[in-house]
């Protein structure tokens, strides 16, 4: 059998792992939240008396919980879920976990901070847009 060039090993694993880096480029990149999300939610669109808490979760929720309220992988539970129904947490568990944090009981996140800089009116036009979503999305 004849002897290969010295290049040929090198310049074939460099192929092979270019071909893994543009794969894995084009599956992964700049993923939106819909696609992170744990569940997939539609977020209806709100008349004037949800923009103060839409504009509060977004700012202190979404990051973790998702935009869209479907949760974030490896981040924070999703809201539009049986878990967080009226019946499975009422309002005070929110106020709560907004007020004095939460330790992790149903998922795998970690422990949630409190968030002080939030009144108990934040806390209220949030919770009232969460279930709002919620009912949307066929969780009441």
């Amino acid at each position: 059998m004849a002897k290969q060039p010295a290049w040929t090993l090198p310049i074939i694993t460099g192929i092979a792992i270019l071909l893994v880096g543009v794969y894995l480029l084009l599956t992964f990149n700049d993923r939106g939240d819909d696609e992170i999300s744990i569940v997939e939610t539609t977020l209806p669109v709100f008349d004037e008396s949800y923009a103060q808490g839409q504009s509060l979760y977004q700012s202190n929720c979404s990051t973790c919980h998702g935009a869209a309220l479907g949760g974030k992988k490896g981040l924070g539970p999703p809201f539009v879920h049986g878990y967080y129904k009226p019946s499975h947490h009422a309002d005070i568990a929110f106020y709560r976990a907004i007020n004095m944090g939460v330790t992790a009981h149903h998922w795998q996140f970690g422990n949630m901070p409190a968030i002080p800089s939030l009144t108990k009116a934040d806390a209220t036009e949030i919770i009232r847009y969460i279930r709002a979503v919620q009912q949307a999305n066929g969780i009441s």
